[in-house]
């Protein structure tokens, strides 16, 4: 409650970096200590252990889950998201496969708003225009949002709900039939300090059977919902993508050729479609993927007007025989 007090206070002392981790080391301690007096208070008296039941598997599996089970509280912990993901199983379970993984990023440079709020809050209350926080220097803004994670992180979260109620809307939702029923959501933070937020989301008239007769359906629910057209953003949306950096490749050797992991550049093709891995007993399997290891290397080092002159340069033959390529 303390440390709570002290995040929300209008003197934002409270929440620099060094008292920022004091606070919770101290809070995690706090948490730690508890939970292991109600641990300790069911170990019964004159136990006696013998060999013969410590030998089994599920004694020892029984211990470590009992005696470390007090590391559900602390967030992030191995026991933490061990406790999550049985409440994932169970939705699961109850509401089938999920339809679509959604990942939020933040933007805090990019926030006129929240930039406000954070000079606001640091000005003893002067406001600032919203093109006056856009005439800002990258280095005042990066000092704002880095000297007050906390409130950079209440605001990510408040969105992120915003937006969850938005797309779980019965007369709003910009997925429109494909409304979102249920989701999971887990946030997390990156190296660099900002949040991000994966997503798992139910909606409503999602194909049952993707990959057999409701392909078709399929299709159209991703032509709804995702875009590679730079002409359908709108506003401050921006299309993502990819540009490589060193954690695109894993460490290997000199004499290796190095794959991006995220698997770009990525494949393009005429229409959406969804395809099935090819079985190397299949005829033609080894042709099919040496022509598809050619095309990459080809798409990584030379651009294309367009998809007929990356089909004419690359001996491609046909929409078929392309997919073929892929599936490998």
């Amino acid at each position: 409650m303390m440390a709570t007090s002290e995040l929300r206070r209008s003197d934002r002392r409270g929440v620099t970096p060094y008292h920022l981790l004091y606070m919770a080391m101290k809070v995690m301690r706090f948490r730690v200590r508890d939970s292991l007096t109600i641990a300790f208070k069911h170990v019964g008296k004159d136990t006696n252990i013998t060999r013969e039941q410590i030998q089994p598997e599920e004694y020892i599996n029984h211990c470590i889950e009992s005696n470390l089970a007090f590391l559900r509280c602390i967030p992030n912990s191995t026991w933490y998201w061990a406790e999550r993901k049985r409440d994932l199983f169970a939705m699961i379970r109850q509401l089938g496969k999920p339809t679509v993984f959604l990942t939020k990023s933040a933007n805090e440079i990019g926030w006129p708003l929240l930039l406000q709020i954070l000079y606001k809050l640091k000005n003893n209350g002067i406001d600032i225009s919203k093109e006056a926080t856009e005439q800002l220097h990258f280095i005042e803004k990066s000092t704002l949002i880095n000297e007050d994670a906390v409130t950079c992180a209440i605001y990510f979260n408040k969105l992120i709900g915003v937006i969850m109620s938005i797309l779980q809307s019965k007369k709003s939702s910009p997925f429109g039939k494909y409304r979102v029923k249920h989701f999971f959501k887990r946030i997390e933070f990156q190296h660099r300090g900002s949040p991000h937020a994966h997503i798992l989301l139910w909606l409503e008239n999602a194909p049952a059977d993707p990959l057999g007769a409701d392909k078709q359906k399929a299709i159209e629910l991703i032509d709804t919902l995702i875009s590679v057209n730079t002409s359908e953003a709108s506003g401050n949306i921006k299309l993502q993508t990819h540009k490589h950096t060193f954690t695109c490749f894993n460490k290997v050797s000199a004499n290796t050729h190095q794959k991006c992991r995220f698997e770009a550049p990525f494949m393009p093709c005429r229409y959406t479609t969804i395809l099935t891995p090819m079985k190397k007993e299949e005829p033609g399997f080894y042709t099919y993927k040496n022509h598809y290891n050619t095309i990459r290397t080809n798409l990584e080092n030379n651009d294309y007007v367009d998809i007929d002159s990356f089909y004419q340069e690359n001996q491609i033959i046909s929409d078929d025989y392309y997919m073929n390529s892929e599936s490998t």
